[in-house]
């Protein structure tokens, strides 16, 4: 049982941004219409966020999800930063 007196210990992020390139992400996809949706749906997003994709990944798996931003806020704890559309 935790205790609420005591701080609550909370691991990094598993998955971090790369420096990995992202067309080389979507090129090394098998299927021609998986990579023609996926960068359809990077443009997109990049169109709506302002923000630039990044492969994101760990030691393990380095090429895990393209991602948007970065969402940590105070303490590691996922918030995303305001966006406006």
């Amino acid at each position: 049982m935790l205790n609420s007196n005591q701080p609550t210990i909370m691991a990094g992020l598993v998955t971090k941004e790369t420096n990995r390139i992202v067309d080389a992400f979507i090129e090394a996809l098998e299927s021609p219409s998986k990579k023609a949706d996926s960068y359809e749906i990077v443009k997109l997003i990049e169109e709506l966020t302002g923000l630039k994709p990044k492969v994101w990944g760990n030691e393990k798996v380095p090429d895990f999800p393209i991602g948007f931003g970065n969402y940590t806020g105070p303490n590691n704890l996922f918030f995303k930063k305001k966006q406006t559309f």
